[in-house]
């Protein structure tokens, strides 16, 4: 050989001991020389390097993306993208990105501010709307505020449909379904049962093939201690997805408390 490539080694160098981790350092490296050719200036004139720089910049995250996420070090990517942030403010993709990130971290009261942030980028897109909802329902017990996103994603449904209206709906069901559990007053509680019941009959409408829907009618009719009503729903949604464990354990318990074998 005429000439041979030098190697180093030391404490404080890293070297890949795999396949997987080579891919992710390549990435990085990736990631530092498009966070320095980034083109922060927001003048006219520099619009076209600015896009070019941010279409190298976002399709490297999405590598990384792939690459982190698969082998669990969601914490590396979300470094990343918080110094995209830096550049791509206002770019809806990235904060989605860093969004899902969040969550996938459990930083859920961080994720619901920015997928705040995407909605008011995307005024058309009910997902960071549903998303938002979701968290607020299941880990900030933020009830009122879970219902505010779903129904603001209803309303961005109603003016500009892209075939989430049914799930929409279904959230503000969920949302109402909630508030009317955690009533103290009984006029407030009939009031709230009613308005789910309305909510989940139009979600049934719009999509008759959805098992959660059928789920969570069961649970109102449970909830009101209607177990035939009950009981229908949560056949219909075992019919739909057989599998679906939640809707498997209702049906159990609906039978028991209905008596039956």
């Amino acid at each position: 050989r005429l000439w041979d490539p030098r190697k180093y080694s030391g404490r404080q160098q890293f070297i890949p001991k795999n396949q997987h981790e080579e891919t992710i350092l390549l990435l990085l490296i990736a990631e530092t020389l498009a966070v320095r050719d980034a083109v922060l200036s927001q003048s006219p004139e520099f619009r076209d390097a600015r896009v070019h720089s941010l279409g190298n910049a976002t399709a490297i995250y999405d590598l990384l993306t792939l690459a982190t996420v698969r082998w669990n070090q969601v914490a590396l990517l979300h470094d990343s993208l918080e110094k995209a942030l830096k550049f791509a403010f206002g770019e809806s993709h990235v904060w989605k990105q860093y969004a899902t990130c969040l969550m996938a971290l459990g930083r859920f009261k961080h994720a619901v501010c920015a997928l705040k942030e995407h909605s008011n980028l995307e005024p058309g897109d009910s997902m960071s709307c549903l998303m938002a909802a979701r968290i607020c329902y299941e880990h900030l017990d933020q009830v009122k505020e879970g219902l505010a996103f779903a129904e603001e994603a209803l309303r961005k449904e109603l003016k500009a449909p892209v075939g989430r209206r049914s799930r929409a709906q279904l959230y503000v069901g969920i949302g109402l379904q909630q508030m009317a559990v955690s009533s103290n007053l009984v006029s407030e509680r009939d009031r709230y049962n009613r308005l789910a019941f309305e909510a989940l009959e139009r979600a049934v409408q719009q999509d008759p093939n959805d098992h959660l829907v059928e789920y969570y009618l069961a649970c109102q009719h449970a909830h009101n201690f209607n177990i035939t009503e009950a009981l229908v729903h949560i056949t219909t949604a075992l019919s739909l997805r057989a599998e679906h464990a939640s809707s498997l354990l209702l049906f159990a318990l609906l039978l028991t408390a209905n008596r039956r074998p």
